[in-house]
């Protein structure tokens, strides 16, 4: 079976952010959010709604201004999660600092562990750590929406 164009291109796309550097992922980032607002205006019109909502003491320039940040930051997790798919071995030595690592390999070695929690921005990048670090697989079980 032959796989559609539009996933082909999304991987290569996905390969190629992979090799971007931090710094350059999120200059992509900020430069993407203004095409996400308008691709995605009934989430944006949401987003506007909560802010108003939570945050009713904040002018609309700075719930604006929360709201632009909080696409960046969208943005990077989604980005940063091609690095986690698509990326070489994560330089984990410098990036990341494995606090309680001796308690994880503990757990494994007693016969697994399982990792709770939320899907937020970067999740998949922090599990792909969890495994470099620990040298164990990390086998995902995901509900999908």
């Amino acid at each position: 079976m032959r796989v559609p164009w539009h996933v082909r291109w999304l991987r290569r796309s996905a390969r190629w952010v992979a090799r971007k550097a931090p710094a350059q992922r999120l200059l992509l980032a900020t430069r993407l959010a203004p095409l996400a607002a308008r691709l995605a205006r009934k989430r944006v019109r949401v987003a506007r709604a909560n802010l108003r909502l939570c945050f009713p003491e904040i002018d609309e320039a700075g719930r604006e201004a929360i709201l632009g940040r909080m696409l960046v930051a969208n943005l990077k997790g989604l980005l940063d999660a091609c690095l986690a798919w698509y990326g070489d071995a994560l330089d984990v030595d410098t990036q990341y600092e494995g606090i309680g690592l001796e308690y994880l390999q503990a757990a494994v070695r007693a016969g697994g562990v399982v990792i709770l929690g939320a899907r937020v921005h970067g999740s998949e990048l922090d599990m792909r750590a969890v495994r470099e670090l620990s040298g164990r697989a990390v086998q995902p079980l995901v509900r999908a929406f």
